[in-house]
């Protein structure tokens, strides 16, 4: 929390919670907002491309969310598998729309 605050103090406008799966996943996210709802922060890492687990984020705050790993798995971009990774993401796209509404 002191360095959410700090990153405030010293002007940002959004900060990057990373890893946010390990500090505590969305009700982490939900418990900083509560006494500080200005608070605009990105989870990334432990973020799923799943309807539930996007909603679950968006719901306790999150304005946008970040993938890394999970939108590019390893055998997706060791395989230069693009037809995988076009389908992943068109998937991902379509499971944040749904959590957003």
């Amino acid at each position: 929390m002191t360095e959410i605050l700090a990153a405030y103090r010293a002007g940002c406008d959004l900060v990057k919670l990373f890893p946010a799966g390990s500090l505590g996943g969305p009700g982490f996210l939900k418990a900083v907002r509560a006494p500080c709802p200005w608070v605009r922060a990105i989870p990334t890492g432990g973020v799923d491309p799943t309807v539930d687990s996007l909603r679950s984020w968006y719901q306790a705050g999150a304005p946008a969310v970040g993938m890394g790993s999970k939108l590019f798995p390893k055998r997706v971009v060791e395989e230069r598998d693009f037809d995988g990774l076009r389908t992943l993401v068109a998937t991902t796209v379509a499971a944040v729309a749904e959590a957003r509404s």
